[in-house]
C-alpha cells in the first residue's frame, strides 16, 4: 500500500486497467490475533483501499448484516479507545473509515485532530459527524457520499457534490443482501456520471465473490468494489479460507475489462 488518498489509488488502479478493490474488516473480529493477521495480508496482497470502523455501541435502524454487528461487538469486547483503533488502522493505507452512526460519540471530538492523522476518508451516516469533519482544524480527511442504487433519480443526492468526489454506490438493500440485477447497477452508475461526471464510482454491499466482481467489471463508469460481509465471513472461518477467496476476488479485479 502508498500514501495515496483514496481517490487517487482508485483511480491508479483504473490507469492499469483493472477494477480496485476495497476490503472491509473490523480490528478484533473474530479475534484480535487473526485480525491482525487479515489487516497484514491485505498490505501484503496490494489491496487498493482498507476499509474499517469503530464499534457500535447502540445499533439504530442501519441497513448491517448480523455479521457485521457481530464483528462490532468483538471489536468493543477489546475494550480499546477510539484513539488506539485509529492508531492502528493508520498503519493500513489508503483507508476509508465506514462510520455507523450510534449515539454513543460526541461528534466534535471523534472528528478531532487524531482522525485526520489517522485515515484518509470517511464514509457517515451521522449529518453531526460530518459536519465536524468538514469544519474540525488540523488535518481532514476527505468524505465519501453514499448512495443506493435503489434511490432513482440521484439528481438531488448529487448535486452538492464537489470533484473530486468518491461515491459509494450501494448495490444492493443492505450488506451481505442480495446483489441487484446488472441492469439496475448500470442504470445507477450512468445516473451518478450524468450529475457528478469527475466522481470515482466505488460499489459496495452484496458483492461477495469472484462472480461477483465479474458482473460489475462490465458496467462502464464503476472503478472499484467494495466488500465487507463476505470478508468477514470468510475470516471468521480462518485465515486459511480467508487468504484464499481473498486471492480469487483480487484476481478477477485484476482481469482485463470489456
Amino acid at each position: 500500500m502508498t500514501n495515496l488518498g483514496v481517490v487517487e489509488a482508485i483511480r491508479a488502479a483504473g490507469d492499469t486497467g483493472r477494477l480496485a478493490l476495497a476490503v472491509y474488516l473490523v480490528h478484533g473480529f473474530p479475534s484480535r490475533s487473526r485480525s491482525e493477521r487479515a489487516f497484514d495480508l491485505l498490505r501484503e496482497r496490494r489491496v487498493d483501499v482498507v476499509e474499517c470502523g469503530l464499534p457500535v455501541a447502540r445499533w439504530r435502524d442501519s441497513p448491517v448484516s448480523r455479521t457485521i454487528r457481530e464483528a462490532h461487538d468483538e471489536s468493543a469486547g477489546l475494550g480499546l479507545s477510539d484513539t488506539a483503533l485509529l492508531r492502528f488502522y493508520a498503519q493500513f493505507r489508503p483507508n476509508l473509515l465506514i462510520h455507523i452512526a450510534d449515539g454513543g460519540r460526541d461528534a466534535a471530538a471523534f472528528a478531532g485532530e487524531e482522525l485526520g492523522t489517522a485515515i484518509d476518508a470517511v464514509m457517515t451516516d451521522d449529518v453531526r459527524v460530518e459536519h465536524a469533519v468538514r469544519s474540525g482544524v488540523g488535518p481532514r480527511p476527505g468524505l465519501v457520499r453514499f448512495v443506493s442504487a435503489l434511490s432513482g433519480d440521484l439528481g438531488d443526492e448529487l448535486r452538492s457534490v464537489e470533484a473530486p468526489a468518491l461515491i459509494y454506490l450501494g448495490v444492493a438493500d443492505r450488506t451481505g443482501g442480495t446483489m441487484l440485477p446488472t441492469a439496475v447497477i448500470r442504470s445507477a452508475v450512468e445516473g451518478i456520471k450524468r450529475h457528478a461526471p469527475d466522481s470515482t464510482v466505488l460499489c459496495g454491499f452484496g458483492i461477495r465473490s469472484a462472480g461477483d466482481v465479474a458482473r460489475i467489471r462490465g458496467v462502464a463508469g464503476v472503478d472499484g468494489v467494495a466488500i465487507g460481509t463476505e470478508a468477514m465471513r470468510q475470516l471468521a472461518r480462518g485465515l486459511d479460507s480467508f487468504e484464499r477467496w481473498l486471492t480469487e476476488v483480487h484476481e478477477a479485479c485484476a482481469r482485463p475489462r470489456a
